[in-house]
């Protein structure tokens, strides 16, 4: 232990220095004492002690000089002696190397996203005290694990909460929607945040250059002011630091720009705001309780919780519904502003990163039986260097100086893999994934640290096992056995054994989940989603309130109707395109969005509403054309048709589910109903088919006719006579000639669309199945390297039983055997520890009930947990079986003078 307590001098100078001087006035004190003794008087007696050992600032310099000299000494002799070894190992080293590296740069990637995305702080002041506040229908509320729906907040009840509440330091809000920029570049639509006063003080950030938005900003007669991004800061006005003051046009009106906000500032799970203005209400608007669209955020008083704060509002709730009644029976929701950016994408998260551990594992395990075979192999040069007065902790800092040599190359090595695994990872992410702050993955110093920790905690393991193993045996021991056990014994291949079974454990955990996600996958992709995808362009058509004036549920649009219909004439006057439909949101592209459903006169126990009874149905605003240009089949009454203008009575048209939960057992044609702000007469029954997901079964749809309820917003789709990409450039330079200012965005086929919505699916299943490959390759090496070194070290006995007569067969048995145990036992741990982890993963618990009992639910066919358990047990005995071969074509005199 001696070269172990100069290393900690190295780190510890004072305190050897005090050491040093301790000794030095014992040995001074001791040599008084003789001194004395021989007749010299005390004062001669100390003058010569303190000559004979001269100055003592001096001596104890140069002692603790020597004691550090010593320790560097040592370290240099067992770096040396580690190097030479690797150098005489090359196959080891390579194979330590590749295998750790490939295990730091997996987990260091995966860990680089999830910091990223849920380990990063938001850029906020406090941002644990930051809340988003919705309306949520039917009183569901918000518990972690649970993702209810929940709608944005009409202005009424946003006043009444800032108002009431006495929870949060201040509430505010704003609302989305495009401008028009224009000016010296080309016009187009910018994503705008207007928000209410306070909003970038509940947030508590500063403007980057300038300032935000102040309360005389919010003064009726105000100018117009803006706070801009950073993005657009850089994009627009090339980081001009002078960018204050400046003027832009808005929707054809003037704003003057005031400040720049940071980098990153306020992330979203639909991305990042190009810049904020000021939004006023009047009176009207605040006693408005029929219009949503409000985002709240709040922030916490100390030592307010958000379960607190909501018990708190479903009081205010309960109130303002008893004064303000509305046909929507409402409640307040709070949701952890983390917890509403993260969403469930921590279950994808959550999943690779269980992935790329068990990965790690399987690497640390496989070195660890490499260096554990070597180990075993060099006993008798231990047992020669204990003998001769090695301590453990000399051996200790000799396995571990080894370990570390190695662990440093690999983290080499590992850092160059994360960096190209993040690259790709990122590159795998299809356009319609939705986790936020990607835009902020970097390999910064944190996941530099991270991966030294790892390779620090490795290497540490890797030098314990070892020694572990050889610190069981005296020295003497290894001497006398060397050359006279007839083979390894039990103990030491217990250790091994364990190896095995863990690696086993971890790879049919990997490879069960892989083939459970696959499974699932290729399941979704064979799901008929109910209309005729082929031959279907898609695009996205945002309207600008400056041109077409501003949507208001409920009112007529003039504007908005002839855009929609001279659109459609003018698209489908383009040779090549069969039909033109259009829809408020894109199927398969949209979330459920619930409606209370009232229809007169019918009175139920549950009733909801004073004129009858109450369901939910999502709303969708098409075209007459759109069933034909989907190519959906007709169940009941009729489609809709160009008569059914402005003019006409308003109609509707609802999906089977529809019918058959509001309507059971009854023909709902002719029936009225009232969603929202509508009340229309069902024309029609349209077959069920998918808009929301394809893994989920449909929910109750309602169609409206824009020719009556113009959209605030529009998808097109557009069918074409042969592959619809080729018609891309025509129809979206139509557009520009209809009118410049609109805009054309996220043009696609539909098959792609289909393809990005189980982008989820495909890349869990796809990045599990890399993993769960990259682990049987590592296990079926280690579990080949464990079983060599054990028939090696049975080579006497192997030689022993053929020479007295046994069969090669049956001692071939026996080698493949002692596996297969091990395959037996591993299968049933890892079958064990795979239908956890299946429960864990194939779970819905983060949607809300109502919405849940529509997913399509994924079972643990156990069809996977067999195939995988058989697979990889064959993987392990061919692993066995090719040593076992290899002991039994030696000759048995050669066996037994193997040693």
């Amino acid at each position: 232990m001696s070269l172990l307590r100069r290393l900690l001098n190295l780190f510890s100078r004072s305190r050897l220095i005090q050491e040093i001087d301790a000794e030095l006035q014992a040995h001074i004190e001791m040599r008084i004492e003789d001194n004395i003794a021989a007749g010299m008087s005390p004062a001669e007696a100390r003058r010569d002690a303190i000559l004979r050992f001269g100055n003592p600032t001096v001596t104890k310099e140069r002692v603790a000089g020597a004691d550090v000299a010593l320790a560097v000494d040592s370290i240099r002799q067992d770096v040396h002696y580690a190097v030479r070894q690797l150098r005489r190992s090359p196959g080891f080293a390579l194979t330590a190397i590749l295998t750790l590296a490939l295990g730091i740069g997996a987990i260091t990637a995966i860990f680089s996203v999830v910091k990223a995305v849920i380990l990063s702080p938001l850029p906020f002041r406090q941002p644990e005290s930051l809340v988003h506040l919705w309306e949520s229908s039917g009183g569901e509320h918000y518990h972690r694990g649970e993702q209810a729906y929940f709608s944005t907040v009409r202005p009424g009840n946003f006043y009444d909460w800032q108002a009431e509440s006495q929870s949060f330091e201040s509430i505010s809000a704003y609302r989305r929607q495009s401008m028009l920029l224009s000016g010296s570049n080309q016009a187009e639509l910018v994503l705008a945040h207007e928000v209410t006063n306070q909003f970038f003080e509940t947030l508590g950030t500063s403007a980057q250059l300038g300032r935000t938005l102040q309360v005389s900003d919010y003064d009726p007669g105000a100018g117009r002011v803006v706070v801009i991004s950073n993005l657009m800061w850089v994009q627009r006005f090339g980081k001009d630091r002078e960018v204050t003051g400046r003027r832009i046009s808005l929707d054809r009106e003037t704003y003057e720009i005031v400040g720049v906000m940071p980098e990153g500032f306020y992330p979203t799970q639909s991305g990042y705001a190009d810049l904020w203005t000021p939004h006023w209400a009047n009176q009207a608007e605040k006693d408005d309780r029929a219009s949503w669209g409000l985002i709240v955020v709040a922030r916490l008083k100390p030592e307010v919780t958000w379960e607190q704060a909501q018990t708190e509002l479903d009081v205010v709730s309960a109130r303002i519904a008893k004064d303000h009644r509305t046909s929507e029976k409402t409640s307040a929701v709070v949701v952890p502003m983390s917890a509403q950016l993260i969403g469930s994408s921590w279950k994808l998260l959550l999943l690779l990163s269980g992935g790329v551990t068990l990965l790690l594992l399987i690497a640390c395990v496989n070195v660890a039986n490499l260096l554990l075979a070597r180990t075993v192999n060099r006993e008798k040069e231990f047992a020669v260097r204990t003998a001769l007065g090695a301590g453990r902790g000399r051996l200790l800092l000799q396995l571990f100086t080894e370990s570390l040599i190695l662990g440093v190359l690999a983290e080499a090595l590992g850092v160059a893999v994360a960096s190209a695994a993040t690259r790709g990872l990122l590159a795998l992410l299809p356009r319609a994934a939705i986790l936020p702050r990607l835009d902020s993955v970097r390999f910064d110093s944190t996941v530099l640290a991270f991966v030294c920790g790892i390779t620090l905690l490795a290497s540490l393991f890797f030098s314990l096992i070892p020694l572990l193993q050889v610190s069981r045996n005296r020295p003497y021991d290894a001497l006398k056995t060397e050359g006279r056990s007839l083979s390894a014994g039990k103990s030491k291949r217990r250790l091994g054994q364990i190896f095995v079974v863990s690696e086993f454990v971890f790879s049919l955990v990997l490879l069960i989940l892989g083939m459970l996600l696959v499974e699932s996958f290729v399941k979704l992709q064979r799901v008929n989603p109910g209309f005729d995808a082929s031959n279907l362009l898609t695009f996205r058509i945002p309207v600008p309130q400056v041109n077409y004036g501003k949507w208001v549920a409920g009112e007529k649009n003039t504007s908005r109707e002839k855009l929609f219909e001279q659109l459609e004439q003018s698209l489908t006057a383009v040779p090549g395109v069969e039909s033109v439909a259009f829809i408020g949101g894109l199927p398969l592209r949209q979330e459920f969005n619930p409606w209370g459903v009232y229809i007169k006169g019918r009175e139920l126990p549950s009733a909801e509403h004073p004129d009858g009874s109450r369901g939910d149905t999502g709303i969708q605003w098409v075209n007459p054309q759109f069933f034909h240009t989907l190519r959906l089949r007709l169940v009941l009454g009729r489609f809709f048709e160009e008569r059914d203008n402005s003019d006409a009575p308003p109609a509707a048209v609802v999906n089977e589910t529809f019918a058959r939960t509001i309507f059971p057992n009854e023909d709902p044609i002719g029936k009225q109903v009232t969603v929202w702000f509508a009340k229309t007469t069902i024309v029609g029954v349209v077959a069920d088919f998918k808009l929301n997901s394809l893994d989920r079964k449909p929910y109750p749809e309602i169609f409206w006719s824009i020719r009556q309820v113009p959209s605030p917003n529009t998808w097109i789709m557009v069918r074409t006579k042969s592959d619809p990409t080729m018609l891309a450039g025509t129809l979206r330079q139509k557009i520009q000639n209809f009118d410049s200012d609109l805009p054309v965005l996220e043009m696609h086929s539909m098959t792609n669309v289909i393809a990005d919505s189980l982008w989820l699916k495909r890349l869990s299943a796809a990045l599990i199945a890399l993993v769960a490959v990259l682990a049987i390759v590592l296990a079926g090496t280690g579990i080949y390297s464990v079983m060599s070194c054990s028939v090696s070290q049975r080579m006497k006995e192997v030689g022993i039983r053929i020479a007295f007569g046994a069969n090669r067969r049956n001692v071939l048995g026996l080698i493949v055997g002692e596996t297969f145990r091990l395959t037996l036992l591993g299968s049933l741990l890892g079958c064990a520890a795979a239908f956890i982890v299946g429960r864990l993963t194939t779970s819905t618990v983060y949607l809300a009930p109502s919405l849940a009992s529509n997913q399509s639910k994924d079972t643990l066919n156990p069809t996977a947990f067999v195939i995988s358990a058989l697979f990889l047990s064959a993987i392990a005995i061919c692993a066995s079986y090719a040593p076992a071969r290899r002991a039994l074509r030696v000759d048995p005199m050669v066996a037994l003078q193997h040693e």
